[in-house]
């Protein structure tokens, strides 16, 4: 049964929950067959932030839909040359075509990250991606950050009560439900600007 916008839309996903059928799916759907610029929209709040962060020595980052590079890119270009950048991303052909930088690394997924037994990083950044999650992919990555990541950056496009639902925005939750599972996994909000894009400390 679908979920239903305030519009009285019925939204019913077709988005697989095994992850080699939605590697492909994404791979396959025509939205997803060229670069995706959404970055771009909340790239101002990004920036600042990182550039704010590096005043407590951010070193490395870690970013969850990173596509093709653009926004790794655009940023290293405008932090200091000690920070490394790592970029994950589902999509195969993406990764292959990514755009290149001497301190950015690209990473096709196998798996889901929160899967991954990282190291710790400093910052975790995610740009228009969190809501292609199932709810409890997110209350998975969430505590996965808890025991990694100091700092969080994020722009999600979601409501305070509800997520945005349409086409492959399957997160049904809202910014209030984020930020609560956030700081029960031990982060504390900083700032966050409606629409919504967040930052995080722990």
């Amino acid at each position: 049964m679908g979920m239903e916008e305030s519009t009285g839309t019925v939204i019913g996903s077709c988005t697989p929950r095994d992850f080699k059928q939605r590697q492909q799916y994404y791979m396959n759907h025509p939205l997803y067959r060229h670069r995706q610029d959404s970055w771009m929209k909340c790239y101002d709040h990004i920036i600042s932030t990182l550039k704010l962060l590096t005043s407590n020595q951010l070193n490395t980052i870690v970013e969850l839909g990173c596509n093709d590079g653009s926004l790794a890119v655009e940023c290293l270009g405008n932090l200091p040359k000690y920070v490394q950048w790592i970029g994950y991303d589902i999509h195969k052909a993406f990764i292959e075509q990514s755009k290149q930088h001497p301190r950015y690394r690209p990473v096709l997924l196998e798996r889901q990250l929160w899967e991954y037994d990282l190291a710790k990083f400093d910052a975790f950044v995610s740009s228009h991606t969190i809501e292609h999650l199932y709810s409890d992919e997110v209350e998975s990555l969430a505590h996965w950050l808890g025991k990694r990541a100091r700092f969080l950056v994020l722009c999600v496009p979601l409501r305070p009560d509800h997520g945005r639902l349409h086409a492959d925005h399957i997160l049904d939750k809202g910014s209030d439900w984020l930020v609560s599972l956030l700081e029960g996994c031990g982060f504390s909000l900083v700032w966050q600007v409606k629409g919504w894009f967040g930052w995080f400390r722990r």
